[in-house]
């Protein structure tokens, strides 16, 4: 495992096991902050603050050398989180702007070597939805949660335009898909914001998905959409059975 962090701090190893993790080279980026990492099957890639992309080739070492890069789009972007389909190779980034605030999306087809910026193609469209902080690809797309004050989650197809999902209230900071659901986390809940929150996607389509809070789902099967029935008001709200 690779998890980066504080000022490009790079730490290494098997997290299960007592000592198992070692401390990285630091990534030479003057000292910004990585947020996120994956692994493409030849090399790790990394995204973080002013919009900066590292990338090392083969497995991590104590003395494990990244590149750094600061794609166009500009680099006053923090870059928050990044996802990648298997069946293409797509590398999609998203975070947001740091002087609007607004939220940003680029994507690679060669391995991180150059990036489009798709920020005008959906994200950045509603000007009260910013903060996208969590990716994850799953089912076919790309599913983006965030929000500061109002929920916010979108999914792609393509990693190219997105589409923007009911959400309850939440700073959603995390999403993962497993068991044929995606799952992000409420980084600030209280005892009266959900915690997690689950879609449930339908058999096939991801048009289905609808992200609710996290009660009574238990009550839901995989082909079944859930929805929200209380206009955003999470957890206290009813839950309802939707036909797909």
């Amino acid at each position: 495992a690779v998890f980066v962090g504080y000022q490009g701090q790079i730490i290494f190893g098997n997290p299960t096991v007592s000592g198992g993790l070692s401390r990285g080279q630091d990534v030479p980026n003057n000292n910004n902050d990585l947020y996120d990492v994956i692994w493409d099957g030849t090399q790790y890639i990394a995204c973080g603050k002013q919009g900066y992309i590292a990338r090392h080739t083969g497995p991590i070492t104590s003395n494990s050398f990244w590149t750094v890069s600061v794609p166009n789009p500009p680099q006053y972007v923090q870059w928050n989180a990044i996802a990648r389909n298997p069946d293409n190779g797509r590398i999609v980034c998203i975070g947001q702007q740091t002087s609007t605030y607004t939220n940003a999306s680029m994507y690679s087809d060669d391995g991180g070597n150059t990036w489009i910026d798709t920020s005008d193609n959906g994200l950045n469209s509603e000007p009260d939805y910013y903060g996208a902080r969590g990716l994850t690809y799953g089912n076919g797309a790309f599913v983006m949660v965030g929000g500061s004050g109002v929920g916010v989650s979108a999914y792609s197809k393509d990693g190219i335009n997105w589409t923007y999902t009911d959400t309850p209230v939440g700073y959603w900071t995390k999403v993962d898909y497993n068991f044929n659901k995606f799952y992000a986390i409420n980084q600030n809940a209280t005892d009266n914001d959900p915690k997690i929150m689950i879609s449930v996607t339908g058999t096939n389509e991801i048009a289905d998905l609808v992200f609710s809070d996290d009660e009574n789902l238990d009550t839901f099967s995989s082909g079944e959409s859930v929805k929200q029935n209380s206009g955003g008001v999470p957890v206290t709200s009813d839950i309802t059975a939707v036909a797909t």
